[in-house]
């Protein structure tokens, strides 16, 4: 008999193991919804292993679903922000825009740890948008600082290959 924190682990690894092999796009659409279903678990390893899932899909929808799942504000926040994260790996050209709601989503409730992720993903995708929002919080004096702190390393990245400002 597989004890509990076995369980969790066959779990895990077989949410995560769907969004590798979901290879048609019949396959992705199910898998989509099941890892969907899990992102809610109240167990953030499994709800984590169902974002990397998501994450493996990697198709147009799959980067929507985790975008509108980190701005359910229902979730924990370390699961938002794990959420927000995931976004880039999907290379959707909608990533930017997807991230932005969510790089200032913290300012409002003052918990940094989902506008930071944000941030952190913001400087991943490497966009023109994005990267002035990371300028402007580098910038803004009144900004927590461990989102300014944030958007240093995130410039540091350039997504795209480049190094914005260092």
């Amino acid at each position: 008999r597989l004890q509990s924190a076995e369980k969790v682990e066959i779990r895990r690894a077989a949410l995560e193991a769907m969004g590798l092999v979901a290879s048609s796009p019949e396959l992705r659409a199910e898998a989509r919804m099941l890892l969907l279903a899990h992102v809610r678990s109240p167990d953030a390893r499994i709800a984590r292993a169902a974002i990397r899932g998501l994450a493996h899909i990697a198709d147009p929808s799959a980067v929507f679903a985790l975008q509108q799942a980190a701005a359910d504000t229902s979730l924990p926040a370390d699961v938002r922000a794990f959420l927000a994260l995931t976004i880039p790996a999907g290379r959707s050209p909608f990533a930017e825009a997807l991230l932005l709601p969510l790089s200032a989503a913290g300012a409002r409730d003052g918990h940094p740890l989902l506008p930071a992720a944000g941030l952190a993903a913001l400087g991943e995708v490497g966009g023109d948008v994005g990267t002035a929002i990371l300028e402007k919080t580098l910038g803004d004096a009144t900004a927590r600082p461990e989102l300014r702190a944030t958007a240093v390393t995130a410039l540091a990245r350039g997504g795209d290959g480049s190094r914005s400002l260092l």
